[in-house]
């Protein structure tokens, strides 16, 4: 070997040295990151918390079972500190649909107004027409009062003072049930599961919203509701029977049960509702008066039956301190 050569011999196990530095991760994002998912975390979890225990949100509550079918409803308890020291106020929910269709989940919102209020509401379903046919639907709703009144104390509510309201065939339902209170149980229609209510004088007031009162009288009704009428008295949907009175009708009629003994109700109906004449919730009023029962009667111009206030010349806003001021002469504060 040459003298002057020189043998480069690299040092085992130790890798050579580049003179590059390891790189230096810049933590604080991840951090922030980190730090932001936590805050996303707790605040959902805050909700869930809000829904289903402060508010107090339970679903799916059978109230009763008729003909081997279990009926629902939903509750939201009142509002954290309502209740505690005084029981509130019961809001009892009928949905409306045409007797055909709808559900109680679909009344979520209500129920929350109501709630944040600071009363117990509760919304229920009950048996469609057609492959359930009047009265099936009045003995569900009399069977959800009862359950009510049996139950309103274990979440906050007063069974004294429940206040019953419904939508279109939901106010239909809520006025009948109301219309039949005091009277003989034998009189009442049932299909079957008669409810016999230990309370009914609980039930404050009613708040119809453009219910249907006289099913004897189809005239100014569009063919589409005539049928959903046909259909809920078992009647054959096409049926053309306009100036004489369907087998059941007038069963199925809140008027034909109105007397002084019923509870005030709140009447609200939209000057251009093409699902139910103006003139059923003139004629309920016109009625209740007559028979001594306390009753208001508000027309909304421009208030269609889907409820599209926009339209309206007055806002819901004002309907709603309406609502209450005529809730609080028949509940009393809370």
């Amino acid at each position: 070997m040459d003298e002057t050569s020189e043998t480069l011999i690299k040092p085992e196990g130790d890798p050579p040295r580049t003179g590059i530095k390891n790189p230096v991760i810049n933590k604080g994002p991840v951090l922030v990151l980190i730090c932001l998912l936590i805050v996303l975390v707790i605040m959902s979890v805050l909700t869930w918390y809000r829904e289903t225990r402060v508010l107090g949100y339970h679903r799916n509550i059978t109230y009763a079972t008729h003909n081997g079918i279990d009926l629902k409803l939903d509750l939201i308890e009142p509002k954290f500190g309502h209740g505690i020291d005084r029981p509130t106020p019961v809001l009892l929910d009928i949905h409306g649909g045409g007797w055909s269709e709808g559900d109680k989940s679909e009344e979520l919102e209500l129920l929350k107004s109501f709630s944040e209020i600071g009363w117990l509401s509760i919304a229920i379903n009950y048996r469609l027409a057609p492959d359930h046919i009047f009265p099936a639907q009045l003995d569900d709703c009399r069977a959800a009062l009862k359950w009510t009144i049996e139950h309103a104390s274990e979440y906050g509510g007063d069974p004294d003072r429940i206040v019953l309201w419904g939508t279109s065939a939901g106010g239909h339902l809520s006025l009948l049930t109301a219309a039949t209170l005091n009277m003989d149980p034998d009189e009442i229609p049932t299909g079957g599961n008669r409810t016999e209510l230990d309370n009914s004088y609980g039930v404050r007031c009613v708040f119809d919203m453009a219910g249907p009162a006289d099913l004897t009288r189809l005239d100014g009704l569009l063919p589409p509701i005539r049928e959903l009428v046909n259909m809920l008295l078992g009647a054959d949907p096409n049926l053309e029977r306009i100036n004489e009175p369907l087998p059941g009708a007038l069963e199925a009629s809140p008027l034909t049960y109105i007397d002084l003994g019923d509870p005030p109700v709140f009447i609200v109906h939209g000057t251009v509702d093409i699902i139910i004449p103006q003139w059923q919730s003139e004629e309920l009023y016109e009625t209740l008066v007559e028979a001594g029962v306390e009753a208001e009667l508000v027309i909304v111009e421009g208030l269609d039956h889907e409820g599209h206030w926009e339209q309206s010349e007055m806002a819901p806003e004002e309907i709603w301190s309406r609502i209450l001021e005529f809730a609080v002469k028949c509940v009393g504060e809370w």
